[in-house]
């Protein structure tokens, strides 16, 4: 145990708080505070660690209770300052370990940081870049604060600039538990664009758990904000990262008050806030709750058409799994925008069981201006997956167009969708903006569509022919089963369906569909509400046994069902 280890940065030359290379094994680094006396202004262009593990066959590491930052121990004082003369990367913790016994880092915390660069070198509070290792499986580690902002400020000078809370980049076994990532500030010029995330998974291979971390703040806007304008470059915010090819589990972690101010208005921009970004591996993205996302970005990007994502998962290889996930309150605050905001977008992989199950969905906006703005609660843009006892609410009174469920259709790029229960509601008072339940997009893909409630309540003054409880872009009817559904839409401008061209006020909305289907009001317990118990439908709507046994909620279903 040192201690106390202070003032340790050379401006000529990579400096390190503690080193350990090659030839050391099973260390443990326990109760320390490191830090700068003084602000410093580097004369030339070192990288900087405070605790480097770099014996990539040294095992049984353990970096523990340690605090980085500040001007005095435990991270109190003024900011521990470096100003923006020269371009330093820093990493808090570094490891860089062997697989035999796992490493472990707990405890630790990393913040009361003010950092100037004058390029765009990277700041990392944790850094795995190999081995197998612990990050706060027994008590979390704190980078930055979830309860006060500006902790960790990093300003850059051009674009390009990334800050992580904690980054794995490497092939071997990583678990990261209990973790608070917050009250981090990128600075830029206002042409420029520094990007944030919270958790990074690089694009390499091994076994991720990432786990019961906790990103932002409950009660604090802006907690972890990429600030700078971005008027010319993309700039990018997301909770959780990953592109990593081998295992990964992401669960239980919670995610909010993550904003991105750019403005960029180029065509093309990318200015973009998601809580989860998944483009690889095979992947489950369970229980975790996602809100308080914003974005002020002015130009449709070209990331999913979407400035703010709530869960965004791609990538063809790898089993798919998004379940139990709770998005609400996203936003786009920018007076003219014309892209979207999604709460979950998916194209995902052609082999496999995939399946998007028991996800909550509510309260996605845009500023009341854009009336060119698009809102989705599940965009389905590919892949083979069933999607099943979501629950999806989406209204408001701003003109937008609204979609619950989106469906694009690509050959062998099958859906099944089941047990969904969507809400669409809203009083608009002027326009000709559209709502869809349910819009699906062309008819060369399989559709399985079973025991689903559809109800659009929207109305627009004046309106007609405007919210749709389902609509159907195509005149075939080869390739779908449409069954034991109920379609509602009984606002001004309502329209039950819309299938070969023409408005269907009846059923079946698709010629030889929909036998045993319905179209009164479910009645649900207290629609609109953000508690998914306000989505129970007291009416009777019996539907018809297939492969999902339980609901939303786990409890097993009767034989016949209610849809």
């Amino acid at each position: 145990n040192i201690k106390e280890v202070i003032d340790f940065f050379n401006g000529n030359i990579d400096s390190n708080g503690i080193l350990l290379a090659n030839n050391t094994d099973a260390w443990t680094i326990d109760g320390n505070s490191f830090y700068e006396t003084q602000s410093f202004t580097a004369s030339g262009f070192p990288n900087y660690h405070v605790i480097n593990v770099s014996n990539n066959i040294g095992v049984n590491f353990k970096i523990l209770n340690n605090y980085i930052g500040g001007s005095n121990e435990q991270c109190t004082g003024t900011a521990w300052t470096k100003m923006n003369a020269t371009n330093n990367a820093f990493s808090g913790i570094s490891m860089n370990v062997g697989v035999s016994t796992t490493s472990s880092i707990q405890n630790n915390t990393i913040q009361n940081f003010n950092w100037g660069n004058s390029s765009n070198a990277n700041w990392t509070g944790i850094e795995v870049l190999g081995g197998n290792v612990n990050v706060g499986t027994i008590t979390g580690n704190t980078i930055g604060s979830t309860t006060v902002n500006d902790l960790i400020t990093v300003t850059g000078a051009i674009s390009g600039l990334n800050v992580y809370g904690i980054k794995i980049s490497g092939n071997d076994s990583v678990n990261c538990l209990n973790n608070l990532i917050g009250s981090i500030t990128t600075n830029n010029a206002a042409a420029r664009a520094s990007n944030i995330y919270g958790i990074y998974k690089g694009n390499s291979l091994g076994t991720t758990v990432i786990s019961d971390n906790f990103i932002g703040s409950t009660t604090i806007a802006d907690n972890i904000n990429a600030s700078s304008s971005s008027t010319n470059n993309n700039q990018l915010v997301y909770g959780i990262f990953n592109a990593g090819v081998g295992t990964i589990t992401i669960s239980n972690n919670s995610i909010s008050s993550l904003t991105n101010g750019t403005t960029n208005t180029s065509t093309g921009s990318l200015g973009v806030v998601h809580g989860i970004n998944s483009s690889a591996g095979t992947i489950s993205v369970l229980d975790n709750e996602i809100y308080n996302l914003s974005n002020a970005n002015a130009n449709n990007s070209v990331e999913n058409n979407a400035s703010v994502i709530g869960v965004s998962l791609t990538g063809v290889a790898g089993v798919k799994t998004i379940k139990g996930n709770t998005i609400y309150n996203l936003e786009n605050t920018f007076a003219s925008f014309s892209g979207s905001v999604i709460g979950l977008y998916y194209n995902g992989s052609l082999v496999g069981v995939n399946t998007v199950y028991e996800n909550f969905i509510y309260g996605l906006s845009v500023n009341s201006s854009s009336t060119a703005a698009s809102i989705y609660g599940i965009k389905i843009a590919g892949g083979v997956a069933t999607y099943a006892n979501n629950i999806i609410s989406l209204g408001g009174n701003t003109r937008s167009d609204i979609y619950g469920i989106y469906m694009t259709s690509i050959i062998s790029n099958n859906y099944s969708i089941f047990y969904n229960t969507i809400y669409i509601e809203g009083n608009v008072a002027s326009g000709t903006n559209n709502s869809y339940a349910l819009f699906s997009n062309a008819a060369v893909n399989v559709r399985d569509i079973r025991n689903n409630i559809f109800m659009n309540a929207r109305s627009t003054t004046g309106g007609s022919n405007l919210h749709y409880a389902a609509y159907f872009n195509y005149s075939s009817n080869t390739n779908i089963t449409l069954n034991y559904n109920n379609y509602y839409a009984p606002g001004t401008g309502g329209v039950l369906g819309y299938w070969n061209s023409t408005n269907q006020a009846s059923l079946p909305i698709i010629t030889g569909q929909d036998a045993n289907s319905l179209a009164i009001n479910p009645t649900f317990t207290a629609a609109g509400g953000t508690d998914f118990l306000n989505y129970i439908a007291s009416s009777n709507l019996p539907g018809q046994a297939i492969s999902i046994l339980v609901d939303y909620e786990g409890i097993g279903r009767d034989n016949p069902p209610k849809m």
